[in-house]
Parts: structure tokens; C-alpha cells; sequence
């Protein structure tokens, strides 16, 4: 399928998953549309073959079909649908129409009145229409009153106490080049979130008729993000901290109210969330102390001051699969603790005094416990955007270096910011490399991301393998690496020590390949690797390896290289990551380890 560059063209997107019978429905509704300039777009999250048999069934022209290799889940599921349109329809041609399989247009005309309401509003970039609710059969309307419309035009924040516009299918978007895809971190209030970023950036119209269906069913992924009340609270409290125009003290109350719906204070400790440093007292930190293990031996002072300063925030808000997992300030406090308990070290006292000093409100996790990491909070970053593909990308040292496409200009920055402040020269984590370890060498970039430390190198290397399995990241280095392709290998495998399907041991790759550097952050993975290259350390010179994403593994690394020949040290300084839920004592890693022969 070409290129779309009809401006009237609508793409239909539909994420689906399972449940061939509504999505039948869904494009049973469509083929019945008066209006037929459109493609309909289908990303296929399912694990049963039940959707794609269905669509083998059709004969649509017009429909493009992608099966998902591995689950995306449903918010990646729609971002993917999106760009599947958005690669064959450019910027800024046509509309952008999001339909759920669940869920279908109720008139013959839906389409044609949409289309013609865009038409009608020209500066118009989102439109929704009135929705019916449909179960069993039956369908009655779902509120959308002229009040809260009304309410939503004076304060697009109405949002987030009441969704008044509807879900996403209630929705349709013109393709512009600046889109904005849904948020990867959501579940629940993915579309509230999306809809505060457009409404405070663009015009909207309401059209007041009942042109779509949302069907309604006790399986639906809505039903069980709101039976998850650490997932709720998760998530409204993200939601209010990205939005400033929440802050205001009417939302403040109603978030406060839905993170303590039952009123139990020590209810909703054991359900983690976070608690707001207004409201802790003396009498609730004692709560705390006498109503939790974890918290007898806490002295009380300690602990107000920590809650004050840190919010509660959680380990559990860090990655979905930690939730319920012990809270970030307990873990700050055993930190802190066992540092207290150490004489005589002065690189760990530099962390103590750090962390007793350090402003937790609004600070993020002091993943990098030093006075650095002060100069990135208001570090500008240029974005730019390439309208020719719809990708953004920031200049690394003269290089364009792209991001994924579904990370909007906010996004991009405070990514970047988290880069710039990894690799400063002060940081742990900074990859201090020698111009003689690259020049003329053949490097191994193992666990690439967006390529920054491959980028860095490029000009000194003779060879780059740039090892990424992220199916986002993978579209970016495509084009970062474009001007460099004829020394840069891309390689969408997993390092281990043995090679499957999704995986290459070094040894196998690099068997009929020069290879004298590796750099690695493979998420723990870096002692497998090296079991997987014991041929290949023979005539590899320099390395570079990540070492705090266990807690043995600079012990573990080190003996193992240390047998083969090889001289380490490591980077200065420690890093605190909290983003391991099995972290305990002593706490503070190292954080890349350099291995030299």
C-alpha cells in the first residue's frame, strides 16, 4: 500500500484483542457507512488466531492487518495502530479515527458527519461525538450534558473529576504532524491524560449527536483497572503530578478523596500510595510506627521528616510489576541507616549527607546521589521534528539522534535531561572512554536504547554493532544511524549465553567477526553475556560494563574477567537503585566496571 495524501481520507484504527465477535461487528458497521474514503487499520494484540482467522475471512481492499509478535499490552497496542496509519497516510493529510473492537458506529452517516464537522470548524484538530452505552443488547445514552460541556470549555481540568468527553472512540483527530499518542506509563486514564494534552494545546468541537456505540462488557480491560486500587491510586496521582493545571486546590481535595475512598488511613498504607506532607501529623507518623513491622525500630523525628519531604513516594510507582512492593521513603530510611553506621568512609558520608539534605518533593528518586545532578533541573533541550518521517530528534555533539515515535516534545526532554545526567562526567554511570580504546576498533554496543554512547564513538570506531531489541527504539537508530550505515550493524537480539530465537551469545555472533570493545547495560544481563563470549575475550581489549543492576555483580564480573586476564576498575562514586526490589545492604553500587587487558 502507497502513500494516502488525500486530505478527506479517514483511517480507522482499531487495536484489538481477542473477541472476534465485537471486532466483526465493529467492521460490520463500518462497510455499512455511507461515506467510503477511508482505510481500516487493525493491530492485532491477540495470542489465539481466532482475529486472524476472522480477517482472512474478509475481502476488504481497504484493510491493512498487523499481528503483534509479542503482547504490547492496550495502550502500545493503540500507539501502534496509530502509526501504522500515520506511515502510510503523511502528515498532514487526512483524519485519524480510534475505534476500540468493542465498540462500533451506531449510524449509517457517523462518518460523513464527522468529516463534514471538520469542515465546518477548520481550526478544529478534535472533535467527539455523544455515545451510546450498549450491553446485551440494550443501549441507553451516556451522559454528556450541555453543563459539563460548558464546564470543560471554562476549565479543561473539569477532566480530571469527571470524564465528559468519553472513551477514545468517541474521538477523531486531524493527522497532524504533531500527534499525541497516548502515554505508555497509563492504563486506566489514558484517554483523561491524552485529552488535557490536546484541549490545553488545541482547539475542540462537541458534536452533540449519537454517532458511536461503546460496547460494554464484565471482561473489558475497565473493569479490572478499576477492581486494581494501587493501579487507581498509581495513576491519578501521575496524572495530577504531570498536569500543572491540576494544582489547584479544588483537585488537590478531589485527588485526596479518591486516593483515600474508604477513609481507613492505615487501610491505604498496606494498599500503597502517596499521602500529601500537609496532612502528616505527629499522631500519623506514630500510626505508622505502631501499626507496621517495618516501622517499629523507625525513629519517629526520622520518620516525619521523611514522609514531609518525600511524599510516600513508592517503589511500587516506579515499575507496574513492583507494585506492592516496600515504599521508596522505607527504603531511603534503611539507606540512610546503615550509612550512619559506617566510619571512617568518606565517599559514603558524601551520600549520607547528601540524602539527608536532598529536596524529595519534586525531586524524583536520588538515583545519583550528588550535588551534580542540581544543574539538569532547568537543563534546556532543543527538539526537533522531522516533518518527512514524524519523528523527533535532538543534536548529540553535531549528530541528529532520534527518539521513538510515540514520545511527545515533553517527553523527549525529560528523557533526554535523565541521558545528559547519566553520562555527565561526574556521574557513576559516566561511560569514561579513551580515544585510543575506539580508534580504528570494532565496538559492541549492548543494550543500545537511543545510541548515545554508539553516537559518541562513531566518527573514532571502524565498526559499530549496535545491539537494541526495543521495537520503539529500533525505528529511531534506523534514521540515526542512516549517514553511518556503511560501519554501523543493527542487531534486534537479546544477549545471553546462548543463542535461541531471541537471544545470540557473543561467541556465535562475533565467531567470524573482529570485535576489540564492548560496552554493555543489558538490565543484569551482563555476566551472561560474558559466559556467552568465553572464546571471543580472547581478542577483546577493552569493557566497559554496567554493574548495578544486582547486587553481587561487580563481586561476580570481577572474578570472572579477573580469571581471563583482564585489569578492572571501576567508575567513582556509587548509585542508589531503588529500581531493584531486591536492594538491601549496603545499599550504594557501583556503577560501570572497566575492564582492560
Amino acid at each position: 500500500m502507497g502513500s494516502i495524501v488525500d486530505d478527506e481520507h479517514i483511517a480507522i484504527c482499531v487495536p484489538c484483542y481477542e473477541n472476534p465477535a465485537t471486532l466483526e461487528r465493529l467492521i460490520n458497521s463500518i462497510i455499512k457507512q455511507d461515506y467510503h474514503n477511508y482505510t481500516l487499520f487493525i493491530s492485532d494484540d491477540s495470542r489465539k488466531d481466532n482475529v486472524y482467522k476472522l480477517i482472512q475471512s474478509l475481502h476488504m481492499p481497504n484493510l491493512v492487518y498487523h499481528r503483534n509478535d509479542i503482547s504490547l499490552g492496550a495502550t502500545k497496542n493503540c500507539n501502534q495502530v496509530i502509526n501504522m496509519a500515520r506511515k502510510h497516510m503523511l502528515p498532514p493529510k487526512g483524519y485519524i479515527k480510534l475505534m476500540h473492537h468493542d465498540d462500533f458506529f451506531t449510524r449509517q452517516d457517523s462518518l460523513r458527519k464527522m468529516v463534514e464537522c471538520f469542515k465546518a470548524h477548520p481550526n478544529c484538530f478534535m472533535i467527539y461525538t455523544a455515545t451510546l452505552q450498549y450491553r446485551d443488547g440494550e443501549a441507553r445514552p451516556t451522559f454528556s450534558s450541555d453543563k459539563h460541556q460548558k464546564r470543560l470549555q471554562k476549565d479543561v481540568a473539569e477532566l480530571f473529576r469527571i470524564n465528559s468527553i468519553g472513551a477514545p472512540s468517541a474521538t477523531m483527530f486531524r493527522n497532524m504532524k504533531e500527534f499525541p499518542f497516548f502515554d505508555e506509563n497509563l492504563k486506566y486514564l489514558v484517554d483523561i491524560d491524552l485529552y488535557l494534552r490536546v484541549l490545553q494545546t488545541s482547539e475542540s468541537f462537541f458534536l452533540g449527536e449519537y454517532l458511536i456505540s461503546i460496547g460494554e462488557s464484565d471482561g473489558q480491560l475497565t473493569y479490572s483497572c478499576l477492581a486494581d486500587k494501587d493501579l487507581l491510586h498509581y495513576e491519578y496521582q501521575y496524572v495530577y503530578d504531570k498536569f500543572p493545571i491540576l494544582h489547584k486546590a479544588k483537585y488537590k481535595k478531589l485527588l485526596w478523596k479518591k486516593l483515600n475512598d474508604d477513609g481507613n488511613f492505615c487501610n491505604h498504607l498496606k494498599g500503597k500510595f502517596i499521602y500529601w506532607p500537609e496532612f502528616v501529623t505527629e499522631k500519623i507518623a506514630e500510626k505508622i510506627r505502631l501499626n507496621f513491622g517495618w516501622a517499629k525500630d523507625m525513629n519517629i523525628n526520622w520518620m516525619k521528616f521523611l514522609i514531609k519531604r518525600c511524599r510516600l513516594n513508592l517503589l511500587a510507582s516506579i515499575r507496574e510489576k513492583e507494585r506492592g512492593k516496600a515504599f521508596i521513603y522505607n527504603k531511603i530510611y534503611e539507606t540512610v541507616k546503615y550509612l550512619e553506621s559506617i566510619d571512617g568512609d568518606a565517599e559514603k558520608k558524601e551520600i549520607l549527607d547528601y540524602l539527608k539534605n536532598y529536596s524529595y518533593i519534586g525531586g524524583g528518586i536520588p538515583v545519583f546521589p550528588y550535588p551534580f545532578v542540581d544543574k539538569f533541573k532547568n537543563f534546556d533541550i532543543d527538539v526537533f521534528l522531522d516533518e518527512a518521517i514524524g519523528l523527533r530528534y535532538v543534536i548529540h555533539n553535531g549528530k541528529k539522534m532520534y527518539m521513538k515515535r510515540s514520545m511527545s516534545e515533553h517527553e523527549v526532554k525529560n528523557y533526554m535531561r535523565e541521558i545528559y545526567k547519566e553520562q555527565d562526567e561526574l556521574s557513576p554511570h559516566h561511560y569514561a572512554v579513551r580515544k585510543a580504546d575506539i580508534e580504528g576498533k570494532h565496538v559492541a554496543d549492548m543494550g543500545a536504547a537511543e545510541g548515545f554512547f554508539s553516537l559518541d564513538v562513531i566518527d573514532d570506531a571502524q565498526k559499530v554493532y549496535v545491539f537494541e531489541c526495543n521495537p520503539d527504539w529500533l525505528e529511531a537508530l534506523q534514521y540515526t544511524f542512516q549517514p553511518y550505515r556503511d560501519k554501523v550493524e543493527i542487531v534486534p537480539k537479546y544477549i545471553d549465553s546462548k543463542t535461541s530465537d531471541t537471544t545470540v551469545a557473543v561467541d556465535d555472533y562475533f565467531e567470524n567477526k573482529k570485535l576489540d570493545f564492548i560496552k554493555a547495560d543489558i538490565e543484569g544481563f551482563e555476566l551472561p553475556m560474558l559466559e556467552g563470549a568465553k572464546t571471543t575475550l580472547g581478542r577483546i581489549q577493552t569493557m566497559l560494563l554496567c554493574a548495578y543492576h544486582k547486587a553481587n555483580a561487580e563481586n561476580d564480573i570481577t572474578k570472572f574477567l579477573q580469571a581471563y586476564g583482564y585489569k578492572i576498575t571501576t567508575s567513582p562514586g556509587y548509585m542508589l537503585f531503588y529500581y531493584d526490589e531486591e536492594l538491601d545492604e549496603p545499599y550504594v553500587r557501583r556503577g560501570v566496571i572497566k575492564a582492560e587487558k
